[in-house]
């Protein structure tokens, strides 16, 4: 029932919600990633594979301890 009432949340809205108190952090993460997809998607995608690499990773290494227990 929850299914059909959850709306997706756009980065404007929550932007709009943190800015208050935090606008200049925004500004600065907004800015940093207008830089990243203008002058670096290569970079971008290198960082995201690296970060999931290293997740699954760790997912293996924690079933391999957990087995060892």
């Amino acid at each position: 029932m929850f299914r059909y009432h959850v709306k997706f949340i756009e980065p404007a809205m929550i932007y709009k919600i943190l800015a208050n108190e935090k606008m200049q952090i925004i500004w600065v993460l907004n800015s940093y990633f207008e830089f990243y997809l203008l002058f670096c998607p290569r970079f971008l995608m290198l960082t995201l594979f690296l970060i999931g690499a290293t997740y699954f990773c760790f997912l293996i290494w924690r079933k391999k301890v957990s087995r060892n227990k």
